[in-house]
């Protein structure tokens, strides 16, 4: 069966979600003095998911030569494939943990930098002033609770989910 292609509306909506991304990813890069250190940690996630599944596919020979073995009953082949499911097993952990390592700096870093950054906007001057006091003086019985702490959650949800769904995009499209 032939994979149907995207509508119209439905590409149009991908390539401005796409721009959004980017255009929140873009201070990252350009107002970063480390941006070579985002970067690397980017493409090091991107390598060791890439390494991930490689050594997943790995697995999955050695899981078929012990069930050959098995059901050969061929004990040599059988102890030779425990040994090297447990050495795929150490390989396995620790591209799990470096993966984990990198994507969640890489994260920790994109917060802080789009959190300083709205935050300075926020507490900074604008035409009217601060945006802080514009909110609390300029609209008669809006009470708005801890507005900082509520930008800070919603920047670490936008780029927890950012990078949790591009990292399962490129991962479903790589198995």
């Amino acid at each position: 069966e032939q994979p149907t292609p995207l509508s119209a509306e439905a590409a149009m909506s991908t390539r401005q979600m796409l721009v959004a991304v980017l255009h929140l990813a873009k201070p990252c890069i350009t107002a970063n003095p480390r941006w070579k250190v985002l970067v690397a940690h980017l493409v090091a996630s991107v390598g060791f998911t890439v390494l991930d599944n490689w050594v997943m596919i790995q697995f999955s020979y050695i899981k078929r030569d012990y069930n050959s073995a098995l059901q050969k009953k061929d004990q040599e082949e059988f102890y030779n494939c425990m040994g090297a499911f447990v050495k795929i097993l150490a390989q396995i952990i620790f591209i799990a943990g470096v993966q984990s390592y990198t994507t969640g700096h890489l994260s920790l870093q994109w917060k802080q930098i789009l959190s300083n950054r709205y935050l300075r906007r926020y507490f900074g001057s604008n035409r009217g002033g601060p945006v802080f006091y514009t909110l609390q003086l300029g609209t008669p019985g809006l009470q708005v609770d801890n507005p900082d702490q509520r930008m800070t959650q919603d920047i670490s949800n936008f780029v927890d989910r950012t990078v949790n769904l591009a990292f399962a995009v490129m991962d479903s499209v790589m198995s």
